[in-house]
């Protein structure tokens, strides 16, 4: 008798083909609807303005660490390649080490939240001095801003 019947096996060649089935046909006939939806000059005009909002509202919150006078800075960049924008530490002969990087909606709220709740520790601008405690509760604080449905349901 053959054994694959009763442990769940399934039989040679059964299996589906890549890319077809119900879930091609369906992603085939959302995007077409997508497309006819966007030729609605409203709901083109309020997609825009969406996106326009987010754009100007998310971006990158960022901890380096400087390696010489061992503070913290706790920074935003809206460049879509935050790399570039750590780059400039180093033409400023500041040795750093990237600690936390993550792209945040409200990134500007969440980064003044942040720096308030650090004031005490300010050293300077977006410079702190805090212990790695500290530091783990604002990396916290960061992923529950964004991952906040998870966080709360």
């Amino acid at each position: 008798m053959d054994k694959r019947k009763f442990n769940g096996g399934s039989r040679k060649n059964a299996g589906r083909k890549k890319g077809s089935g119900f879930s091609s046909l369906l992603k085939k006939y959302v995007d077409e609807f997508m497309i006819e939806l966007l030729k609605d000059e409203q709901i083109n005009n309020k997609i825009q303005k969406d996106l326009n909002q987010i754009s100007l509202t998310s971006g990158f919150i960022y901890i380096i660490r400087d390696l010489e006078r061992n503070t913290i800075k706790i920074g935003v960049t809206q460049v879509s390649n935050p790399k570039k924008r750590l780059s400039q530490y180093s033409s400023h002969k500041i040795n750093f080490e990237l600690l936390f990087i993550e792209k945040v909606e409200d990134c500007y709220e969440v980064e003044n939240e942040i720096h308030l709740s650090i004031e005490n520790n300010r050293v300077k601008g977006d410079w702190f001095d805090i212990n790695d405690l500290t530091l783990l509760n604002i990396v916290k604080l960061i992923n529950r801003k964004k991952y906040g449905k998870l966080y709360y349901g």
